[in-house]
């Protein structure tokens, strides 16, 4: 088994053939906890970030965004989780719901196309919290969300965070 830290190192596509490998192992799904760590460890990880919302990039200091280690850095030496928050467009609860309610017709794709879909994004603290009161720091707007093809940022739309890409970021400045 990868170590988290091993588990970023691997492409999407490693990543979902380590999963469906756990998910067919009968003796790993009965440890405790270790299906949800197995997912958490697939999914992007604050130094894969490329997300954040504008009120974030507002309140960063300059520069802190041109390298995404930087950002990282930032957040984990300066801020410590005070005015930023490293959030999951799809939260991980409802990528696990979903991985184990289609784990009998998954393929390795199909998988790797549904992690792609879930990056990290950076938030304020503030913009977390409206997540939280709205109840959808652990769901989606829409209940019936489809994984594969419903917007990956409604729940950041639902409660008026917009959300900045740094790669185009750059390119505008």
């Amino acid at each position: 088994m990868p170590t988290s830290a091993g588990m970023r190192k691997l492409s999407f596509r490693e990543r979902a053939e380590w999963i469906l490998a756990y998910l067919s192992s009968p003796t790993l799904m009965k440890v405790k906890d270790s299906f949800e760590w197995a997912v958490s460890g697939a999914v992007g990880n604050p130094k894969d970030v490329n997300l954040i919302s504008k009120a974030a990039l507002k309140s960063l200091p300059k520069g802190a965004y041109f390298k995404r280690s930087g950002l990282v850095k930032y957040y984990a030496n300066k801020d410590k989780g005070k005015n930023f928050v490293f959030e999951h467009t799809i939260p991980n609860s409802v990528l696990k719901r979903w991985i184990y309610a289609n784990r009998d017709i998954l393929s390795i794709d199909l998988l790797s196309k549904v992690l792609m879909r879930c990056p990290i994004c950076l938030v304020t603290a503030a913009e977390d919290k409206k997540l939280k009161v709205a109840g959808l720091n652990e769901s989606m707007p829409d209940k019936e969300h489809d994984i594969l093809h419903d917007d990956p940022f409604a729940r950041y739309k639902a409660v008026g965070i917009e959300i900045v890409d740094l790669n185009e970021h750059k390119k505008e400045e």
